[in-house]
C-alpha cells in the first residue's frame, strides 16, 4: 500500500463550552474546557492510519511537541512524521461554542508560521490539509500526485 503524505498543521485545540459567545471587551464564564489533539494534517493522518492506510505527517512544530503525549500518540497509529522543529510553540486552536452550537475560533500559528521557511521534498502523492499556500504550491510541484 502506498504512503500519502499530507501535509500542513499540528495543533493543540482547546475547547470550551460556554452558554453566550462573548461580544467585544466583555467576558463571559466557561462551563467546560478540555484539550484535544488537531490541526488539519494531524486530524487527516490520525483517520487514515485508524483506517488501516499509510502516511506521513509533513507539518513544522514547536520544541512543546517533542516526546509528547501526542507524538507519542501518532507514533502509536503508525504514522511516520516528517517534522519541521520551531523555537515557536506547536500551534493551538482556542474554539468556544454555546448553547446554540454557534462557535468562535481563534488560531495561534506559532510553529505553522515556520513553512515560509520549510523546503519540501518530493513525495508520492500528497494531500494539501490547512497550512501555507506557497509551501503546498512548491510541494505538489516536487510531487508525482497532488
Amino acid at each position: 500500500m502506498q504512503s500519502i503524505a499530507i501535509i500542513g498543521h499540528t495543533a493543540v485545540d482547546t475547547l470550551m463550552t460556554v452558554d453566550v459567545l462573548p461580544t467585544p471587551n466583555t467576558s463571559v464564564p466557561v462551563k467546560e474546557c478540555f484539550e484535544e489533539f488537531g490541526g488539519g494534517a494531524a486530524n487527516i493522518c490520525t483517520g487514515i492510519a485508524k483506517l488501516g492506510g499509510r502516511c506521513t505527517l509533513v507539518s513544522p512544530v514547536g520544541e512543546d511537541f517533542l516526546g509528547s503525549d501526542y507524538m507519542r500518540y501518532l507514533g502509536e497509529l503508525g504514522i511516520e512524521l516528517e517534522l519541521h522543529i520551531s523555537e515557536a510553540p506547536t500551534s493551538r486552536a482556542y474554539v468556544m461554542t454555546d448553547s446554540r452550537n454557534d462557535q468562535m475560533t481563534f488560531f495561534y500559528w506559532g510553529a505553522s508560521s515556520e513553512f515560509e521557511h520549510m523546503r519540501p521534498r518530493a513525495h508520492d502523492a500528497i494531500h494539501m490539509a490547512t497550512g501555507d499556500p506557497s509551501y503546498n504550491a512548491r510541494a505538489a510541484r516536487l510531487s508525482k500526485f497532488a
